[in-house]
């Protein structure tokens, strides 16, 4: 049992560094195919209604959690 740990943490160390290699090393093989333009409404107001949602969230959840100490 001892040896199938050794192997899968030879076998991540050995990917961790090829991806570190890829992706500091070398340049990139593939040409970006489109260029994004993130001006577009159609983008931006998803990630609107997100950031809103989300904070909203955290304030009904937090208000809505008792206190832990009583004054």
């Amino acid at each position: 049992m001892e040896s199938t740990y050794d192997f899968l943490k030879h076998i991540t160390a050995v990917y961790s560094i090829r991806i570190i290699y890829f992706v500091s090393v070398t340049k990139p093989r593939f040409p970006p195919l489109i260029i994004i333009n993130e001006n577009n409404p159609k983008l931006i107001n998803p990630v609107k209604h997100l950031a809103l949602g989300s904070i909203l969230a955290v304030f009904f959840i937090s208000h809505s959690i008792p206190p832990t100490t009583i004054q």
